[in-house]
C-alpha cells in the first residue's frame, strides 16, 4: 500500500477517534455546582458520620435552613464521586431516605459533568417552600472511605490532636463538601471510627487553611465544630485509626476517563467486544463488494518485449498448441523473417538478418 492510500485510509480512523475520545481532550474543568451563591442560609449543619470496619461510611446529614425566597423549591446535594487521592477509586454515594420538616420528600438522583458529581435535586417540583425555618435530613452511604495509612501523610493540616504516631488506615475525608453553594452559619460533626484513633487532622477551606474549632478525639469517635463558613468552603478531617485497611473497588482507568468508558468494567468490555465484532463482520462485507485486483493491467498487446506465446505461457503455465504458427508471425512483424505464401499448404520462410 502506498503511503497516500494509507494516509487516506487513517483519516477516517483519526476521525472516529477524536470522536470518541474528545470528552477527554476537553474535560473542561472540574465541572460541578455552579459558582452561584444559593439564597438558602444553612443556619445548623449537623453531620453524624459512621464508618465500619468494612470501610462503609453511614452518614446522616441535618440540615436546618432559612428560606428568605418563596421561589425556591428544595435544595441541592452535591458528591464528588472521584478521589482525588486515587483516580481509580469512585466512592458514588446511595441516599437510603430524605426527609423534609419529619416527613418523606420527594428527590431525583442526577448526574453531572460526565458522572463526576452525583446530584440530590430535592424537592417537590410542583411546590414552593414557604418563608422561614424549614429541617432536612439527608441518610445516605458511602463504600471505600477508609485509606492506607500513608494517604495524605505529606500534607499540612491547620489543626492537629490525638496520639502521635502512625496509623495502618485514615479516614481522609471532607466532612462538609465543598459543593455547598449555601453559607453555613454552624456546623457540628461526629465521626465514629471501628477503631481506636490515633491522630486526628482539620482544616477549614482549601489547602492548609484555617483550624477547625472544637477539634477532640475521643476514643473511637472525632468531634468537630465550625463557624460562619462561605459557600463552597470545604472541612476536611484526616483521621488515624487501628484496623486493618479493608479492600476498595476500583476501575482500570482514572475518573477523567468516565466520559468515555463510564464507570462499569462489564459495561466498557461488553462495548469493545462489539466494536470488534462489528469492525470484523464490516471488513468481511467490504472484502465480498470488492473485486480482486487483476494480476496485470488491462492491455491490447502483451507487455514490451514479450511475444504472444510468452505471454500466454505466463498467464496459462502452459504450451499453446498454435505457439509456433504464433511466433512465425509475430517474427514476421518485428521484419525479422519473411512469409511467402506458395500454395495453400507451403509457405517459405526467410530470415531477414
Amino acid at each position: 500500500m502506498s503511503v497516500g492510500r494509507l494516509v487516506k485510509a487513517l483519516i477516517p480512523l483519526l476521525l472516529i477517534a477524536f470522536g470518541v475520545l474528545w470528552p477527554v481532550i476537553f474535560s473542561g474543568g472540574s465541572g460541578g455546582p455552579p459558582d452561584i451563591e444559593d439564597p438558602v442560609v444553612i443556619a445548623d449543619y449537623d453531620v453524624n458520620i459512621v464508618v465500619d470496619a468494612a470501610g462503609r461510611m453511614s452518614a446522616v446529614e441535618t440540615l436546618t435552613t432559612e428560606f428568605y425566597s418563596t421561589d425556591r423549591h428544595g435544595i441541592f446535594r452535591y458528591w464528588d464521586v472521584a478521589n482525588q487521592n486515587d483516580p481509580l477509586l469512585r466512592q458514588k454515594p446511595e441516599v437510603d431516605s430524605v426527609l423534609l420538616d419529619g416527613e418523606p420528600v420527594s428527590y431525583q438522583m442526577l448526574w453531572e459533568d460526565g458522572r463526576r458529581f452525583r446530584v440530590a435535586k430535592i424537592g417537590d417540583p410542583d411546590r414552593y417552600l414557604s418563608d422561614g425555618t424549614h429541617v432536612f435530613e439527608i441518610r445516605y452511604t458511602i463504600p471505600g472511605v477508609l485509606d492506607p495509612g500513608s494517604v495524605g501523610s505529606d500534607l499540612q493540616f491547620a489543626k492537629s490532636t490525638g496520639s502521635e504516631g502512625a496509623s495502618e488506615s485514615v479516614f481522609f475525608w471532607n466532612v462538609i463538601a465543598p459543593a455547598w453553594n449555601n453559607r453555613i452559619e454552624h456546623a457540628d460533626i461526629t465521626v465514629t471510627l471501628p477503631g481506636d484513633v490515633g491522630t486526628a487532622q482539620c482544616s477549614v477551606g482549601q489547602g492548609v487553611g484555617r483550624g477547625c474549632d472544637g477539634l477532640a478525639v475521643d476514643g473511637n469517635r472525632v468531634r468537630i465544630s465550625a463557624d460562619n463558613l462561605p459557600p463552597r468552603t470545604p472541612v476536611t478531617v484526616r483521621a488515624g485509626v487501628d484496623v486493618p485497611t479493608p479492600d476498595q473497588v476500583t476501575l482500570p482507568w482514572p475518573y477523567t476517563w468516565d466520559r468515555v468508558l463510564g464507570q462499569s468494567v462489564t459495561g466498557a468490555l461488553w462495548v469493545a467486544g462489539l466494536t470488534v465484532l462489528f469492525g470484523v463482520l464490516a471488513l468481511l462485507w467490504l472484502r465480498s463488494v470488492l473485486e480482486k485486483s487483476p494480476g496485470f493491467p488491462l492491455q491490447y498487446a502483451p507487455p514490451p518485449g514479450l511475444g504472444p506465446v510468452q505471454a500466454e505461457y505466463i498467464r496459462t503455465e502452459s504450451v499453446p498448441k498454435n505457439g509456433l504458427t504464433a511466433t512465425l508471425l509475430y517474427l514476421a512483424d518485428r521484419k525479422l523473417v519473411t512469409l511467402d505464401q506458395v500454395s495453400d499448404k507451403q509457405w517459405n520462410i526467410r530470415g531477414a538478418a
